[in-house]
Protein backbone atom coordinates (compact mmCIF):
# COMPACT_ATOMS: atom_id res chain seq x y z
CA UNK A 1 0.00 0.00 0.00
CA UNK A 2 0.81 3.52 -1.10
CA UNK A 3 0.65 6.45 1.77
CA UNK A 4 0.60 9.46 -0.60
CA UNK A 5 0.09 12.17 2.24
CA UNK A 6 2.66 13.63 4.10
CA UNK A 7 2.01 11.76 7.44
CA UNK A 8 5.19 10.48 9.08
CA UNK A 9 6.97 11.24 6.09
CA UNK A 10 9.62 13.82 7.66
CA UNK A 11 9.95 10.89 10.82
CA UNK A 12 10.10 8.37 8.04
CA UNK A 13 12.70 9.77 5.88
CA UNK A 14 15.65 11.24 7.96
CA UNK A 15 18.19 8.94 7.87
CA UNK A 16 18.40 4.83 7.87
CA UNK A 17 17.88 4.66 11.45
CA UNK A 18 15.55 6.50 13.53
CA UNK A 19 14.77 5.66 17.28
CA UNK A 20 11.93 6.79 19.84
CA UNK A 21 11.80 6.78 23.48
CA UNK A 22 8.42 7.44 24.87
CA UNK A 23 7.31 7.73 28.53
CA UNK A 24 3.78 6.88 28.54
CA UNK A 25 3.19 8.00 32.25
CA UNK A 26 5.06 11.03 31.93
CA UNK A 27 3.88 11.81 28.15
CA UNK A 28 7.03 12.38 27.21
CA UNK A 29 8.86 11.47 23.70
CA UNK A 30 12.06 11.92 22.75
CA UNK A 31 13.04 10.89 18.75
CA UNK A 32 17.07 10.66 18.04
CA UNK A 33 19.24 9.11 15.86
CA UNK A 34 22.47 8.18 17.13
CA UNK A 35 25.76 9.44 14.94
CA UNK A 36 29.70 8.95 15.02
CA UNK A 37 29.40 12.85 16.77
CA UNK A 38 27.14 11.56 19.48
CA UNK A 39 23.01 11.46 19.56
CA UNK A 40 21.01 13.60 17.63
CA UNK A 41 17.88 14.72 18.82
CA UNK A 42 14.83 15.23 16.71
CA UNK A 43 11.89 16.05 18.70
CA UNK A 44 11.54 16.52 22.75
CA UNK A 45 8.00 16.88 23.65
CA UNK A 46 4.63 15.34 24.48
CA UNK A 47 3.34 12.72 22.14
CA UNK A 48 0.48 15.43 20.98
CA UNK A 49 2.54 18.12 19.63
CA UNK A 50 5.10 15.51 17.80
CA UNK A 51 1.67 14.27 16.24
CA UNK A 52 0.69 17.33 15.10
CA UNK A 53 3.73 18.30 13.65
CA UNK A 54 4.21 14.81 12.23
CA UNK A 55 1.17 14.15 10.81
CA UNK A 56 -1.22 17.15 11.24
CA UNK A 57 -5.00 17.39 13.27
CA UNK A 58 -6.29 13.91 13.69
CA UNK A 59 -8.74 13.05 10.48
CA UNK A 60 -6.99 15.17 8.33
CA UNK A 61 -5.75 12.25 6.10
CA UNK A 62 -4.20 10.28 8.35
CA UNK A 63 -4.04 6.23 7.81
CA UNK A 64 -5.62 3.31 9.16
CA UNK A 65 -2.00 2.55 9.77
CA UNK A 66 -0.42 5.41 11.08
CA UNK A 67 -3.26 5.93 13.58
CA UNK A 68 -2.51 2.43 14.59
CA UNK A 69 1.07 2.56 15.14
CA UNK A 70 0.32 6.08 17.12
CA UNK A 71 -2.19 4.27 19.26
CA UNK A 72 -0.12 1.35 20.23
CA UNK A 73 2.96 3.83 20.94
CA UNK A 74 0.33 5.89 23.41
CA UNK A 75 -1.14 2.92 24.98
CA UNK A 76 2.18 1.13 25.63
CA UNK A 77 1.17 -1.83 23.59
CA UNK A 78 3.76 -4.54 24.47
CA UNK A 79 5.68 -5.29 21.32
CA UNK A 80 4.35 -4.24 17.68
CA UNK A 81 5.80 -3.90 14.23
CA UNK A 82 4.75 -1.74 11.26
CA UNK A 83 5.16 -1.34 7.94
CA UNK A 84 5.03 1.72 5.71
CA UNK A 85 5.71 2.73 1.89
CA UNK A 86 6.74 6.03 1.14
CA UNK A 87 7.49 7.25 -2.27
CA UNK A 88 9.67 4.48 -3.56
CA UNK A 89 11.02 3.67 -0.25
CA UNK A 90 9.96 0.60 2.29
CA UNK A 91 10.23 1.36 6.75
CA UNK A 92 10.04 -1.13 9.15
CA UNK A 93 8.58 0.01 12.91
CA UNK A 94 9.63 -2.37 15.48
CA UNK A 95 8.17 -1.27 18.70
CA UNK A 96 8.39 -2.63 21.93
CA UNK A 97 6.87 -1.49 25.86
CA UNK A 98 8.78 -2.66 28.70
CA UNK A 99 9.66 -0.84 32.71
CA UNK A 100 12.68 0.36 32.74
CA UNK A 101 14.79 0.62 36.41
CA UNK A 102 12.27 3.06 38.20
CA UNK A 103 9.06 1.50 37.07
CA UNK A 104 8.28 3.49 34.23
CA UNK A 105 6.41 2.51 31.54
CA UNK A 106 8.41 3.05 28.43
CA UNK A 107 7.80 2.19 24.79
CA UNK A 108 11.11 1.64 22.25
CA UNK A 109 11.46 2.46 18.97
CA UNK A 110 13.26 1.71 16.39
CA UNK A 111 12.45 2.94 12.48
CA UNK A 112 14.55 1.74 9.66
CA UNK A 113 14.46 2.62 6.05
CA UNK A 114 14.81 -0.77 4.33
CA UNK A 115 15.67 -0.21 0.46
CA UNK A 116 13.77 -3.05 0.40
CA UNK A 117 11.87 -3.44 -3.08
CA UNK A 118 7.97 -2.21 -2.66
CA UNK A 119 5.03 -2.82 -4.65
CA UNK A 120 5.73 0.75 -6.26
CA UNK A 121 8.33 -1.33 -8.10
CA UNK A 122 6.60 -3.82 -9.82
CA UNK A 123 3.14 -1.73 -11.01
CA UNK A 124 5.24 -2.09 -14.77
CA UNK A 125 2.73 -3.53 -17.22
CA UNK A 126 5.51 -6.19 -18.07
CA UNK A 127 5.04 -7.22 -14.69
CA UNK A 128 1.45 -7.98 -14.35
CA UNK A 129 0.22 -11.74 -14.85
CA UNK A 130 -1.70 -11.32 -18.41
CA UNK A 131 -5.35 -12.36 -16.97
CA UNK A 132 -5.35 -12.01 -13.08
CA UNK A 133 -4.93 -9.18 -11.12
CA UNK A 134 -1.76 -10.01 -9.10
CA UNK A 135 2.19 -10.34 -10.62
CA UNK A 136 3.33 -12.71 -13.10
CA UNK A 137 5.23 -15.39 -12.21
CA UNK A 138 8.97 -13.27 -13.26
CA UNK A 139 7.37 -10.46 -11.17
CA UNK A 140 6.35 -12.38 -8.22
CA UNK A 141 9.65 -14.34 -7.76
CA UNK A 142 11.88 -11.52 -7.88
CA UNK A 143 9.56 -9.67 -4.99
CA UNK A 144 10.40 -12.47 -3.23
CA UNK A 145 14.06 -13.00 -3.35
CA UNK A 146 14.78 -9.20 -2.80
CA UNK A 147 12.48 -9.03 0.04
CA UNK A 148 13.86 -12.12 1.25
CA UNK A 149 16.93 -10.69 1.31
CA UNK A 150 16.46 -8.98 4.46
CA UNK A 151 16.11 -11.07 7.35
CA UNK A 152 14.68 -8.12 9.88
CA UNK A 153 11.67 -8.07 7.36
CA UNK A 154 9.46 -11.19 8.68
CA UNK A 155 7.30 -12.66 5.83
CA UNK A 156 5.92 -15.77 4.82
CA UNK A 157 5.85 -17.60 1.81
CA UNK A 158 2.11 -18.81 0.92
CA UNK A 159 1.41 -21.49 -2.20
CA UNK A 160 -2.17 -21.87 -2.86
CA UNK A 161 -3.37 -23.61 -5.60
CA UNK A 162 -6.91 -24.81 -6.61
CA UNK A 163 -8.45 -28.92 -5.82
CA UNK A 164 -9.82 -30.68 -9.05
CA UNK A 165 -9.31 -27.55 -11.17
CA UNK A 166 -8.19 -29.82 -14.35
CA UNK A 167 -11.22 -32.24 -13.86
CA UNK A 168 -12.79 -28.47 -14.12
CA UNK A 169 -11.14 -27.57 -17.29
CA UNK A 170 -12.26 -30.82 -18.33
CA UNK A 171 -15.55 -31.29 -17.76
CA UNK A 172 -16.75 -27.47 -18.38
CA UNK A 173 -13.76 -26.02 -20.44
CA UNK A 174 -11.15 -23.69 -20.16
CA UNK A 175 -13.24 -20.21 -20.65
CA UNK A 176 -15.00 -21.60 -17.24
CA UNK A 177 -11.83 -22.43 -15.47
CA UNK A 178 -10.50 -18.70 -16.75
CA UNK A 179 -13.64 -17.54 -14.60
CA UNK A 180 -12.72 -20.03 -11.56
CA UNK A 181 -9.19 -18.31 -11.99
CA UNK A 182 -10.55 -14.62 -11.38
CA UNK A 183 -12.59 -15.77 -8.93
CA UNK A 184 -9.74 -17.45 -6.62
CA UNK A 185 -7.72 -14.04 -7.51
CA UNK A 186 -10.67 -11.98 -6.53
CA UNK A 187 -11.04 -13.85 -2.82
CA UNK A 188 -7.19 -13.94 -2.54
CA UNK A 189 -6.92 -10.28 -3.06
CA UNK A 190 -9.30 -9.34 -1.14
CA UNK A 191 -8.75 -11.23 2.09
CA UNK A 192 -4.75 -10.45 1.57
CA UNK A 193 -5.42 -6.52 1.51
CA UNK A 194 -2.58 -4.49 2.43
CA UNK A 195 -1.07 -7.39 4.05
CA UNK A 196 0.53 -9.23 0.82
CA UNK A 197 2.05 -8.72 -2.60
CA UNK A 198 0.33 -11.57 -4.75
CA UNK A 199 1.51 -13.21 -8.28
CA UNK A 200 0.89 -16.11 -10.14
CA UNK A 201 3.32 -18.85 -10.54
CA UNK A 202 2.01 -20.95 -13.17
CA UNK A 203 -2.06 -22.02 -14.03
CA UNK A 204 -3.76 -22.02 -10.36
CA UNK A 205 -0.77 -22.05 -8.55
CA UNK A 206 -0.19 -18.63 -6.68
CA UNK A 207 2.33 -17.41 -4.13
CA UNK A 208 1.98 -14.63 -1.97
CA UNK A 209 4.46 -13.16 -0.14
CA UNK A 210 3.21 -11.16 3.31
CA UNK A 211 4.39 -8.23 4.76
CA UNK A 212 2.93 -7.38 8.47
CA UNK A 213 1.99 -10.63 9.52
CA UNK A 214 4.01 -11.75 12.34
CA UNK A 215 3.48 -15.06 13.63
CA UNK A 216 1.16 -18.02 12.88
CA UNK A 217 -1.39 -17.05 14.69
CA UNK A 218 -2.10 -13.58 12.62
CA UNK A 219 -1.42 -15.66 9.62
CA UNK A 220 -4.10 -18.36 10.33
CA UNK A 221 -7.20 -16.02 9.55
CA UNK A 222 -6.25 -14.94 6.15
CA UNK A 223 -5.64 -18.13 5.71
CA UNK A 224 -8.66 -19.51 6.95
CA UNK A 225 -10.93 -16.91 4.97
CA UNK A 226 -9.79 -17.70 1.88
CA UNK A 227 -9.81 -21.42 1.99
CA UNK A 228 -13.66 -20.88 3.96
CA UNK A 229 -14.46 -18.61 0.67
CA UNK A 230 -13.15 -20.65 -2.02
CA UNK A 231 -14.76 -23.64 -0.45
CA UNK A 232 -18.25 -21.58 -0.51
CA UNK A 233 -17.40 -20.14 -3.89
CA UNK A 234 -18.63 -22.99 -5.61
CA UNK A 235 -19.93 -25.66 -2.93
CA UNK A 236 -23.43 -27.40 -4.53
CA UNK A 237 -22.59 -25.18 -8.08
CA UNK A 238 -20.52 -28.43 -9.84
CA UNK A 239 -22.01 -31.81 -10.72
CA UNK A 240 -19.56 -34.34 -8.61
CA UNK A 241 -16.50 -31.83 -8.08
CA UNK A 242 -15.55 -29.96 -4.93
CA UNK A 243 -13.86 -27.36 -6.22
CA UNK A 244 -11.69 -25.96 -3.13
CA UNK A 245 -7.95 -24.87 -2.26
CA UNK A 246 -5.18 -25.70 -0.65
CA UNK A 247 -2.60 -24.43 0.90
CA UNK A 248 1.21 -24.17 2.54
CA UNK A 249 2.95 -21.67 4.37
CA UNK A 250 6.41 -21.07 5.53
CA UNK A 251 8.30 -18.58 7.46
CA UNK A 252 11.09 -16.15 6.64
CA UNK A 253 13.65 -16.13 8.34
CA UNK A 254 12.21 -18.05 11.16
CA UNK A 255 12.85 -21.41 9.77
CA UNK A 256 14.60 -20.90 6.87
CA UNK A 257 17.51 -18.74 5.61
CA UNK A 258 16.86 -17.98 2.15
CA UNK A 259 13.92 -17.58 -0.52
CA UNK A 260 14.81 -20.89 -1.97
CA UNK A 261 14.44 -22.92 1.48
CA UNK A 262 11.47 -20.70 1.98
CA UNK A 263 10.18 -22.08 -1.38
CA UNK A 264 10.71 -25.53 -0.13
CA UNK A 265 8.96 -25.64 2.72
CA UNK A 266 6.31 -23.91 1.51
CA UNK A 267 5.81 -26.41 -1.06
CA UNK A 268 5.99 -29.42 0.89
CA UNK A 269 3.16 -27.70 2.90
CA UNK A 270 1.22 -27.31 0.36
CA UNK A 271 2.10 -31.45 -1.07
CA UNK A 272 1.08 -32.52 2.64
CA UNK A 273 -2.38 -30.59 2.58
CA UNK A 274 -3.08 -31.94 -0.34
CA UNK A 275 -1.79 -35.83 0.81
CA UNK A 276 -4.23 -34.63 4.12
CA UNK A 277 -7.61 -34.77 1.49
CA UNK A 278 -7.07 -31.13 0.35
CA UNK A 279 -9.19 -28.08 1.32
CA UNK A 280 -7.32 -27.07 4.23
CA UNK A 281 -3.57 -25.14 4.79
CA UNK A 282 -0.67 -26.17 6.86
CA UNK A 283 1.96 -23.52 7.98
CA UNK A 284 5.63 -25.10 8.65
CA UNK A 285 6.04 -25.96 12.37
CA UNK A 286 9.02 -28.27 12.58
CA UNK A 287 7.98 -30.29 16.04
CA UNK A 288 5.03 -31.42 13.07
CA UNK A 289 6.70 -31.63 9.93
CA UNK A 290 10.65 -31.75 10.52
CA UNK A 291 10.76 -35.49 9.87
CA UNK A 292 8.48 -35.36 6.98
CA UNK A 293 10.71 -32.16 5.16
CA UNK A 294 14.01 -34.74 6.55
CA UNK A 295 12.56 -37.98 4.89
CA UNK A 296 12.36 -35.73 1.14
CA UNK A 297 15.04 -32.94 1.50
CA UNK A 298 17.24 -35.49 -0.46
CA UNK A 299 15.04 -36.73 -3.33
CA UNK A 300 15.92 -35.81 -7.02
CA UNK A 301 14.16 -33.20 -9.27
CA UNK A 302 10.91 -34.26 -10.61
CA UNK A 303 7.36 -34.95 -10.08
CA UNK A 304 6.29 -34.95 -6.12
CA UNK A 305 5.75 -38.25 -4.31
CA UNK A 306 3.60 -39.06 -1.53
CA UNK A 307 5.01 -39.94 1.71
CA UNK A 308 5.87 -43.22 2.18
CA UNK A 309 4.86 -44.27 5.68
CA UNK A 310 4.18 -48.11 4.47
CA UNK A 311 5.82 -50.11 2.20
CA UNK A 312 3.43 -50.74 -0.28
CA UNK A 313 5.87 -53.18 -2.61
CA UNK A 314 6.52 -55.42 0.90
CA UNK A 315 2.65 -55.28 1.27
CA UNK A 316 2.29 -57.12 -1.84
CA UNK A 317 5.23 -59.42 -0.99
CA UNK A 318 3.65 -60.08 2.61
CA UNK A 319 0.38 -61.22 0.54
CA UNK A 320 1.85 -63.57 -1.86
CA UNK A 321 3.80 -65.31 1.14
CA UNK A 322 1.55 -64.67 4.03
CA UNK A 323 -1.90 -64.23 3.16
CA UNK A 324 -1.65 -66.42 -0.24
CA UNK A 325 0.58 -68.96 0.48
CA UNK A 326 0.82 -70.00 3.81
CA UNK A 327 -2.57 -68.46 5.01
CA UNK A 328 -1.40 -67.51 8.06
CA UNK A 329 -2.74 -63.66 8.17
CA UNK A 330 -6.56 -62.46 8.50
CA UNK A 331 -8.26 -60.74 5.84
CA UNK A 332 -8.78 -57.20 8.36
CA UNK A 333 -5.13 -56.70 8.43
CA UNK A 334 -4.48 -57.28 4.64
CA UNK A 335 -6.79 -54.90 4.04
CA UNK A 336 -5.85 -52.45 6.34
CA UNK A 337 -2.30 -52.74 4.98
CA UNK A 338 -3.52 -52.45 1.73
CA UNK A 339 -5.52 -49.42 2.36
CA UNK A 340 -2.89 -47.11 4.63
CA UNK A 341 0.22 -48.21 2.29
CA UNK A 342 -1.91 -46.78 -1.06
CA UNK A 343 -3.71 -43.92 1.32
CA UNK A 344 -7.21 -45.40 0.21
CA UNK A 345 -9.87 -44.31 1.90
CA UNK A 346 -11.96 -47.95 1.42
CA UNK A 347 -11.69 -51.09 0.39
CA UNK A 348 -14.47 -53.73 -0.65
CA UNK A 349 -14.73 -56.76 -1.58
CA UNK A 350 -17.49 -58.52 -2.27
CA UNK A 351 -18.27 -62.18 -3.22
CA UNK A 352 -20.52 -63.99 -5.49
CA UNK A 353 -22.43 -66.11 -2.90
CA UNK A 354 -23.67 -62.99 -1.63
CA UNK A 355 -22.86 -64.06 2.17
CA UNK A 356 -19.07 -63.07 1.79
CA UNK A 357 -17.71 -59.34 2.16
CA UNK A 358 -14.71 -57.71 3.26
CA UNK A 359 -14.42 -53.87 4.43
CA UNK A 360 -11.95 -51.60 5.31
CA UNK A 361 -12.10 -47.40 5.80
CA UNK A 362 -10.29 -44.84 6.98
CA UNK A 363 -11.60 -44.22 9.59
CA UNK A 364 -12.00 -47.67 11.01
CA UNK A 365 -15.95 -48.29 9.55
CA UNK A 366 -16.19 -52.20 9.32
CA UNK A 367 -18.47 -54.18 6.93
CA UNK A 368 -22.11 -53.61 6.97
CA UNK A 369 -25.28 -55.07 5.47
CA UNK A 370 -25.75 -52.63 2.75
CA UNK A 371 -22.26 -53.52 1.52
CA UNK A 372 -23.51 -56.45 0.00
CA UNK A 373 -25.76 -54.72 -2.13
CA UNK A 374 -23.65 -51.77 -2.89
CA UNK A 375 -23.14 -53.60 -6.54
CA UNK A 376 -24.45 -56.97 -8.26
CA UNK A 377 -21.53 -58.79 -9.37
CA UNK A 378 -23.35 -59.14 -12.39
CA UNK A 379 -24.54 -55.07 -12.75
CA UNK A 380 -23.57 -53.73 -16.52
CA UNK A 381 -21.39 -51.35 -14.95
CA UNK A 382 -18.99 -54.22 -14.51
CA UNK A 383 -18.97 -54.89 -18.05
CA UNK A 384 -16.53 -52.00 -18.55
CA UNK A 385 -13.88 -53.85 -17.22
CA UNK A 386 -10.55 -54.40 -19.62
CA UNK A 387 -9.17 -57.89 -20.60
CA UNK A 388 -7.36 -57.33 -17.46
CA UNK A 389 -10.26 -57.10 -15.43
CA UNK A 390 -9.89 -53.61 -14.65
CA UNK A 391 -11.79 -50.19 -14.76
CA UNK A 392 -10.55 -46.64 -13.63
CA UNK A 393 -12.27 -44.22 -12.72
CA UNK A 394 -10.29 -41.19 -12.22
CA UNK A 395 -13.56 -39.17 -11.42
CA UNK A 396 -16.76 -39.83 -10.14
CA UNK A 397 -18.39 -37.58 -13.03
CA UNK A 398 -17.41 -39.75 -15.77
CA UNK A 399 -20.31 -42.19 -15.10
CA UNK A 400 -22.59 -40.01 -14.31
CA UNK A 401 -24.43 -39.96 -17.45
CA UNK A 402 -24.09 -43.90 -18.55
CA UNK A 403 -24.33 -45.08 -14.24
CA UNK A 404 -26.53 -42.83 -12.60
CA UNK A 405 -27.72 -44.81 -9.68
CA UNK A 406 -23.82 -46.27 -9.35
CA UNK A 407 -22.83 -42.88 -9.18
CA UNK A 408 -25.29 -41.43 -6.63
CA UNK A 409 -24.05 -44.58 -4.73
CA UNK A 410 -20.43 -43.54 -4.76
CA UNK A 411 -21.32 -39.51 -4.33
CA UNK A 412 -22.85 -41.42 -0.86
CA UNK A 413 -19.84 -42.60 0.49
CA UNK A 414 -17.88 -39.35 -0.71
CA UNK A 415 -15.74 -41.58 -3.29
CA UNK A 416 -14.33 -39.31 -6.01
CA UNK A 417 -12.02 -41.87 -7.55
CA UNK A 418 -11.77 -45.54 -7.79
CA UNK A 419 -10.32 -49.02 -9.15
CA UNK A 420 -12.56 -51.83 -9.63
CA UNK A 421 -11.41 -55.47 -10.46
CA UNK A 422 -13.72 -57.84 -11.57
CA UNK A 423 -12.98 -61.60 -10.18
CA UNK A 424 -13.52 -64.50 -11.80
CA UNK A 425 -14.31 -68.02 -11.12
CA UNK A 426 -15.04 -70.97 -14.17
CA UNK A 427 -15.22 -68.48 -16.39
CA UNK A 428 -18.04 -66.66 -14.65
CA UNK A 429 -17.88 -63.57 -12.40
CA UNK A 430 -17.51 -64.22 -8.81
CA UNK A 431 -17.39 -60.71 -7.32
CA UNK A 432 -15.52 -57.74 -7.21
CA UNK A 433 -12.55 -55.52 -5.52
CA UNK A 434 -13.04 -51.38 -4.86
CA UNK A 435 -10.45 -49.67 -4.00
CA UNK A 436 -11.34 -45.94 -3.66
CA UNK A 437 -10.39 -42.36 -2.70
CA UNK A 438 -12.41 -39.56 -1.86
CA UNK A 439 -9.47 -37.22 -2.69
CA UNK A 440 -7.47 -37.68 -5.58
CA UNK A 441 -4.66 -34.41 -6.86
CA UNK A 442 -3.81 -36.91 -9.75
CA UNK A 443 -5.14 -39.90 -11.89
CA UNK A 444 -4.12 -43.44 -10.82
CA UNK A 445 -0.24 -43.65 -11.58
CA UNK A 446 0.65 -46.55 -13.49
CA UNK A 447 2.44 -48.05 -10.49
CA UNK A 448 -0.96 -47.95 -8.42
CA UNK A 449 -2.32 -49.55 -11.20
CA UNK A 450 -0.13 -51.99 -11.63
CA UNK A 451 -0.08 -52.81 -8.21
CA UNK A 452 -3.70 -52.64 -6.65
CA UNK A 453 -4.50 -55.23 -9.32
CA UNK A 454 -2.07 -57.67 -8.20
CA UNK A 455 -3.47 -57.53 -4.54
CA UNK A 456 -7.36 -58.25 -6.29
CA UNK A 457 -6.09 -60.77 -7.85
CA UNK A 458 -4.22 -62.15 -5.20
CA UNK A 459 -8.06 -62.13 -3.50
CA UNK A 460 -9.32 -63.49 -6.66
CA UNK A 461 -6.88 -66.81 -5.89
CA UNK A 462 -7.64 -66.94 -2.34
CA UNK A 463 -11.19 -67.26 -2.62
CA UNK A 464 -11.03 -70.35 -5.50
CA UNK A 465 -8.30 -72.01 -3.47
Amino acid sequence: MTYNSDELVQYLSLTNLTQLRYVIDADALEVFQVTPGGKRVLYAGNLSGWLLRECGQEGEGRSEKAEALLRDIREGTASFQYEFQVKDTQYTVRCKTESDPSGKRVCYGIVESLGAPSELSFRRESDKDAMLDMLNKKAIIEYAKQRLSHPELASYLVILDLDNFKMVNDTYGHMFGDTVLVAFTEIINKAMGNHGVVGRLGGDEILIVTNGIPNKAALRPFLREIRTNMELAYKGKLDGISLTCSIGAAAYPEHASSYEQTMVLADKMLYLAKDKGRNRYLIYTPELHQDYVNSNQHAAPGPKKPIKQYNNIGILQYMLSEYLIKQASCNDYVFEQIGRSFRLSEVLCIYSRGTIGFRWTENGEGLRAEDMEFLDVDDPFLDQVDENGLYLMDGRYLIQDDFPQLYEKLAARKIEAAIFYRMMKNGKPDGYVLFAKHHLRQKWSEYETIALAVAAKIFEIASIG
